[in-house]
């Protein structure tokens, strides 16, 4: 699964008693065939990661912790985003993704008056949202 690590990691954070930081390398892939995730040649839709924010949304909601709630809706926001403006409108189910991941940033609660003010800019013309945001 693409972006496994996203599913659990706030609720790992949320479960440890203590977090340390280490020099080390610990995580890293290893490519043995070709056609593999960390070779490049799969599917890129953005579904996982959107269904991994919202459940780092939801965790996020039960400890409290605003400023990482802000942080994963934006996150969220940009991966809209980068799929709107990178993926082919023609391609075979961009609509239903698209829409699927509207849904899912649509669901997380508590954004600023700037927040709601670009998601509404971004909802109603991607391209006249983008165009703003360059002067910004």
């Amino acid at each position: 699964m693409l972006h496994e690590d996203e599913f659990v990691i706030a609720d790992l954070v949320f479960a440890a008693d203590i977090i340390a930081c280490v020099p080390d390398k610990l995580y890293y892939y290893v490519r043995r065939v070709n056609g593999n995730i960390t070779a490049g040649s799969f599917d890129k839709r953005f579904s996982p990661i959107l269904l991994a924010y919202s459940h780092r949304y939801q965790t996020l909601q039960k400890i409290g912790l605003s400023d990482l709630l802000r942080n994963t809706r934006e996150a969220a926001f940009r991966m809209l985003q980068r799929y709107y403006f990178e993926h082919d409108p023609a391609s075979r189910n961009w609509k239903q993704q698209f829409q699927e991941g509207k849904k899912i940033y649509s669901n997380m609660y508590g954004r600023t008056i700037n927040e709601q003010l670009r998601w509404t800019i971004f909802q109603l013309n991607p391209y006249l949202y983008r165009f703003i945001m360059r002067f910004r």
